[in-house]
């Protein structure tokens, strides 16, 4: 018997000062022909990516509930780098279900790109809006109170000018 692929996984860093990793589950709750997984050996394997295709087995979780959910943490990740880990349902020893993917970054990231830019003409200038970034440029964790902005204006020649430095206002 084949599960289906995990309903939810998530893997989450609190900020940038910390090296470990949250990950959420939610288990399957049928297999891929539809039949329930209720009275099924069901586990949940986490796997990092170790590189050249290679991932390690870092957790499983053994006598998994069908569409429960479940938390668990890694603990003593090196800083400043990116980490894949994929979740993997099994059914017994041989039911590998479809993995799935979660992408973290542990450290300070450097910031995003600014999100929902907006420019609204008022008499001879213009107002700028945006939003700050949810995450870093790597999907990590950036200092927003130490987050300055440069705003430049280019003109239609290409030429660029600008017009303010160490914005910190939104």
């Amino acid at each position: 018997m084949t599960p289906k692929s995990l309903t939810s996984f998530t893997a989450s860093v609190p900020n940038h000062k910390s090296n470990f990793v949250d990950f959420t589950f939610t288990a399957p709750e049928s297999a891929e022909t539809g039949e329930s997984l209720d009275g099924n050996q069901l586990s949940i394997h986490l796997y990092k990516y170790e590189g050249m295709f290679e991932y390690s087995d870092v957790h499983t979780i053994e006598n998994v509930t069908p569409g429960q959910t479940y938390s668990w943490r890694l603990e003593g990740l090196d800083f400043d780098k990116a980490y894949s880990f994929r979740a993997v349902p099994f059914v017994g020893k041989e039911g590998k279900g479809d993995f799935s993917e979660a992408n973290v970054y542990i450290g300070l990231d450097y910031p995003g790109s600014p999100q929902n830019l907006q420019c609204r003409r008022q008499g001879d200038g213009a107002i700028v809006t945006w939003e700050a970034p949810a995450l870093g440029g790597r999907g990590g964790n950036y200092d927003l109170n130490n987050t300055t902005y440069t705003l430049s204006r280019i003109y239609s020649d290409d030429t660029e000018e600008i017009v303010g430095q160490g914005i910190k206002e939104l």
